[in-house]
């Protein structure tokens, strides 16, 4: 199985589990997970260009730039991927987030 094909065979799975979570209101996991589908989802992307990096910020900057700017995705949808980190990190860091 190719690299492309496991990092989407992930995102899949953490959409289904966010789907999961959502229903049973469990809205803060449900918003990890869902980011989660995200980022494994622009991983693969990057790397059908044979684009790799590591971090969250590298992901996103990457996407940005090989993608938005190119105007090979909707500015839209890279505002949902960055918005999606903002929002998980909260959920994750920050106890008071609701």
């Amino acid at each position: 199985m190719s690299e492309i094909s496991k990092l989407l065979n992930l995102a899949f799975e953490d959409l289904e589990t966010a789907e999961f979570l959502f229903a049973g209101q469990r809205y803060r996991s449900c918003l990890s997970r869902a980011y989660y589908a995200m980022y494994y989802s622009a991983q693969a992307l990057l790397l059908s260009e044979n684009v790799e990096t590591s971090t969250h910020k590298g992901v996103i900057k990457l996407i940005n730039l090989h993608f938005v700017r190119t105007n090979q995705l909707d500015r839209k949808i890279f505002k949902l991927l960055n918005d999606a980190y903002d929002l998980r990190q909260l959920g994750d860091y920050s106890p008071n987030f609701r």
